[in-house]
C-alpha cells in the first residue's frame, strides 16, 4: 500500500511543473477508474436490455493496456 496520496488529475494540472512518477500514477487511476465504468456499463445493459443483446467485456482489460502502456513506452529522456 502506497503511504504517499497519488495526485489527482486536477491537482496535477494546477501545478507547474509534474514529475514521470506523478504522470505515470494519475494516467494509471484516470484508466483504471474508466476501464471499471466501462465495465459497470457494460454488465448493466447487459443485465436490463429489452432485445437480449449482450455485449461480451471477456476481453475489455487488454483495450486498457496498451494505453496504460503509452506514457512509458513514448517518454523521451
Amino acid at each position: 500500500m502506497k503511504d504517499i496520496k497519488t495526485l489527482s488529475y486536477e491537482d496535477l494540472m494546477k501545478l507547474d511543473i509534474i514529475n514521470y512518477d506523478d504522470l505515470n500514477d494519475a494516467v494509471s487511476d484516470i484508466l483504471t477508474d474508466a476501464n471499471k465504468k466501462v465495465e459497470d456499463l457494460v454488465e448493466k445493459f447487459n443485465d436490463t436490455n429489452e432485445d437480449g443483446s449482450e455485449v461480451d467485456a471477456v476481453d475489455l482489460d487488454s483495450k486498457f493496456e496498451p494505453l496504460h502502456d503509452y506514457v512509458g513506452d513514448y517518454i523521451n529522456e
